[in-house]
């Protein structure tokens, strides 16, 4: 298992304790795909993706805020949230990926339905 794997919808699976759990967009002022890119040009190859085209939704960042903020869970998610997720959620173009695992604990953790959420 590599560390990086290539997603059908175009995006990039990041490994995340044994397991391809963080998407990363193919966007180049990512910091995260700028260091897939500096993972690739270090000789390293991507595991394939899977066969079976994977439809992937994202929801805008502003919706999930907003989405947050309706229920009173916006400050306690953000606070919750290191510097670098901060980062990476606020600067993702396309929005968060519905089925992101990582997400989707994070809200967990804060004790949301991330499908009341990531819809």
């Amino acid at each position: 298992m590599k560390e990086y794997k290539l997603s059908p919808s175009g995006s990039v699976l990041k490994l995340v304790n044994g397991e391809y759990r963080m998407s990363i967009p193919p966007d180049e002022t990512l910091p995260e795909y700028q260091e897939y890119l500096k993972w690739l040009s270090a000789g390293n190859e991507p595991d394939p993706a899977d066969s079976e085209p994977v439809q992937v939704k994202y929801v805008p960042c502003k919706d999930i805020i907003l989405r947050l903020d309706e229920i009173g869970k916006y400050e306690i998610v953000k606070s919750t949230m290191s510097e670098v997720q901060k980062d990476i959620f606020f600067s993702l173009k396309e929005g968060i990926d519905t089925q992101d695992v990582v997400v989707r604990e994070l809200l967990v953790a804060c004790g949301i339905d991330p499908d009341l959420i990531l819809y």
